[in-house]
Order: structure tokens, then sequence, then C-alpha cells
């Protein structure tokens, strides 16, 4: 194990620190470790990233025998979900789940989760990781996606996870700081009979949930008439300036666009937080 932890500060993997369960006291300098080197790194961390993943499939494959869940609601009841968010937001939610139950379309369901300020972000974000399945949970910073050489790096995380976990809840704050070959891959894992390829293979995403937490400037009421529309036009808008065209020509922003499937609001925070 000694050689492993010498690579494991190289890496630019966020999620890290939760496969090293076992050893808590590095968990925490490993992951700040690797969100910081991810920039240097570019595209040549696939293959070390593939070498962790192997390392690391007998415990992932003995855990995956443990509890095999049959949909991403086993991992994230409503109930728990409805914890991070306003609470004029529970029948959306509702139709989230009831939607999911009956969809015939392979495509990864997509809720974004609007707040009004980083507090908001970050209690959302944390409320919904704590209620989740940890072992079947993603999260990624589009902040840490922000530069060039970074698409493969991105995809082979995302497509590791979903072919661990089927159902899984990919998490993803900062979604309109990502690069625009960053905001291609995951235009493509919210696709309708959405793929990523990984080694030669297709890996599925429509079993899981994707969640999306965005900032939105100004004041923003919750579950106000108009979030929806905000919400959407933040992402078109950052797609594009990614993209380097105007709004009403970013193909990426457009799709972006039809691929939110649900928007809620975060949970307001007490003035005094």
């Amino acid at each position: 194990m000694g050689g492993v932890f010498q690579d494991l500060p190289r890496l630019s993997c966020q999620d890290l620190g939760r496969m090293m369960q076992a050893y808590p006291a590095k968990a925490g300098s490993l992951v700040h470790a690797c969100q910081s080197s991810s920039h240097f790194f570019g595209t040549g961390l696939n293959a070390i990233v593939t070498r962790v993943d192997a390392l690391f499939a007998p415990l992932a494959a003995g855990s995956q025998a443990a509890q095999q869940p049959s949909s991403f609601r086993d991992l994230l009841p409503p109930q728990a979900f409805a914890s991070a968010l306003a609470p004029c937001s529970k029948d959306t939610l509702d139709d989230v789940y009831d939607a999911a139950s009956r969809s015939t379309k392979q495509k990864l369901p997509v809720v974004a989760v609007a707040c009004a300020n980083k507090k908001e972000c970050a209690a959302a974000l944390s409320a919904i990781s704590s209620a989740a399945h940890s072992r079947h949970t993603k999260h990624i910073d589009g902040g840490f996606f922000d530069g060039p050489g970074l698409q493969g790096h991105l995809q082979n995380h995302v497509a590791s996870f979903f072919k661990f976990s089927p159902y899984g809840i990919l998490i993803v704050e900062r979604l309109e700081h990502m690069s625009h070959e960053c905001l291609v891959v995951m235009k493509n894992a919210m696709s309708e009979n959405g793929n990523l390829q990984q080694d030669g293979y297709s890996v599925s995403t429509s079993g899981g949930l994707g969640i999306f937490i965005l900032q939105l400037p100004g004041a923003t009421p919750a579950c106000s008439a108009d979030l929806e529309s905000k919400v959407k036009n933040k992402l078109h808008r950052a797609a594009a300036v990614a993209e380097g065209v105007e709004a009403n020509k970013s193909i990426v922003g457009k799709t972006l666009r039809r691929r939110i499937d649900f928007v809620v609001s975060a949970a307001e925070l007490p003035e005094s937080a």
C-alpha cells in the first residue's frame, strides 16, 4: 500500500479521500493535493486513474455484491433529498421520482438545484452528499475542469463511476465553469441513450441521477416562476462563452437547456448563518 500512497497525491481525483476511509488522517490532504494538481497533468492522468481503479476493483466488487441497489431511489430516498431543498420544491421532487419510475427514455434524469449564494450552495451540497449512499455517489467540481486537455480525465472519471454504480448519484457543482470540451462530455453523459466510452466499451448513465448545483446571480425567490429559465439561461450563456460563440449559436448551450429535466430551489439559510 505504501507504493500506492506515493502516487496518489499526484492525481486529480477529488473523490479519492472516500476510497481512503481506512486512512482518515491522510484523506483530506490527498483530496487537496489531487485537486490542486489537475491542471498540470491533463489527459495524461487517465492511465494513472485506470491504475487506481484497477487497484480498488476487488474492494468495489465486494461492496457491490454486499449491497446492490435496484434504482437511485435506494441510494437517495426522496425524503432525504428533500432535506436539502426549500419546502416549495417538494412537489417537483415528487415528480422527479415518479417520472423516473415511469420513463421509457434511456437518459440520465437531471435535477438542477438553484441556490442564492455560496453558503446555500455549500449547505445543499453537504446535505445531499450526507443523505446519499457514499459508495454510490460521485461529486465533481466543475471549477477543476476549466482548462484544456481535461476532457478525457473527466470522461474516465464519470464512466468509471457509472460502470461501478449504474444507479449512482452524480453531483456536479459549478458546471458553468467547465471548459467547452468538458461540457461536451457532460452533454454526452446527459443525452438520450447517453453513454460514455471507456476502453472501447460503452458505459450507460441512464440508470443514475444527475444533480447540478448552481448559484444564481442576484435575488431569486425560492421556486419563483422564472427559476427554471434563469437556471437554463445561465448554463446556456456559460456554454457559449466557453465555446467562444454567441449564445444563439452555441449548440452545447442549447443542448444543456434541454437536458435539465427539473429545477428546484435549495433550502434557504437563516440570515444569521
